[in-house]
């Protein structure tokens, strides 16, 4: 695992890159393959919190702080989360984000040893950070939702005061996104309510991701059937506010790629979102090709809850590096790499 530090002007300031970690790759448990998850990563404005899943060597999640001259410090391991009955569960594809006052990570669980009581993709986990990085003793990592992931991991963000949590299960004979909503701290508000149902048994949609635009939540996947990005909008509360909608099309679902499909990355900007994805570039000879939508948060919405059509960017354009619209803060951005 590596990572570098970009200049706002696109300049690696970082050469060799950061070496964060030789051992970062997916989970085995059961005989069942938990697929390698995008590196997360959150500022607090002057330093970086970077979370990985580390297997097989040790198993389980690393979050590590790393300074604006890109010293990494206060690297801190978590090997396993216990439910209420004691059974070990081993955390996977961590989600870190910052809450305006401290940091917090979210991971999906895997049961060790499972039964045929269990299924061993079956938890959700999350906890506050303190600020050097550290688990409170206070509040110790633990599982918060039960429910079936199926394979695929959560995504959070924060927004309006919560941590929401989105996810995918199948639960027959239907593939559902599912969410739930905690505080700051990790205290669950809402418990998990499914808010898309998707009738085709194919699997067509993939692995959602969130994030906050200012006013609502936007949660994003890629349509794996016809390889389209599709996107919702939700309240604070986390209750969708319209009809998902097609945010673009002919995109590169990974479906071929060895560490799994990846799902759009959703960047907040200063005002709204910028939702990022692949696509084969055929001026590159058909070479996927980083490429970004920009969605405009609605300042008002009409009687219906509903944006107006001059409320929504439709305007999409080509980019060469997606970390060139990570919103502007007090130290250069980070990026991360396998």
């Amino acid at each position: 695992m590596l990572a570098e530090r970009v200049a706002f002007d696109g300049r690696i300031l970082d050469n060799p890159p950061i070496v964060l970690s030789a051992n970062a790759g997916p989970l085995y448990v059961s005989n069942s393959i938990f697929p390698i998850t995008p590196t997360s990563i959150a500022s607090d404005g002057s330093t970086y919190l970077v979370s990985w899943s580390e297997f097989p060597s040790f198993g389980g999640i690393i979050t590590a702080r790393v300074e604006n001259d890109g010293t990494m410090r206060g690297l801190v391991a978590l090997s396993e989360v216990k439910d209420v009955y004691y059974r070990v569960l081993r955390p996977y594809a961590p989600q870190v984000s910052w809450t305006g006052n401290n940091f917090f990570v979210g991971y999906s669980l895997a049961y060790l040893n499972c039964t045929q009581f269990c299924k061993p993709w079956s938890a959700i986990g999350g906890t506050a950070l303190a600020m050097d990085g550290q688990f409170s003793p206070a509040k110790p990592p633990s599982a918060l939702f039960y429910d079936s992931p199926d394979h695929a991991p959560q995504a959070l963000a924060f927004g309006a005061g919560k941590v929401t949590f989105v996810w995918s299960a199948t639960y027959s004979p239907t593939t559902q996104f599912v969410i739930a909503q905690t505080t700051a701290d990790g205290t669950r508000i809402a418990d998990p309510r499914v808010i898309l149902s998707f009738s085709s048994l194919s699997r067509c949609a993939g692995t959602p991701t969130i994030g906050w635009d200012g006013t609502e939540f936007v949660v994003a996947w890629i349509d794996q059937c016809d390889d389209a990005v599709r996107a919702v909008r939700l309240n604070q509360f986390g209750d969708p506010i319209e009809a998902p909608f097609n945010v673009a099309a002919d995109v590169y679902p990974g479906l071929f790629d060895p560490s799994g499909p990846k799902p759009p990355l959703i960047v907040p900007t200063a005002d709204g979102v910028v939702i990022v994805y692949s696509r084969n570039d055929a001026a590159s000879g058909d070479v996927p090709r980083a490429f970004e939508r920009s969605l405009a948060s609605p300042p008002r919405r009409r009687g219906d809850g509903a944006p107006s059509n001059d409320q929504r960017a439709d305007a999409a354009h080509h980019v060469q590096n997606a970390a060139r619209h990570v919103p502007a803060l007090r130290s250069p951005r980070f990026s991360v790499g396998r």
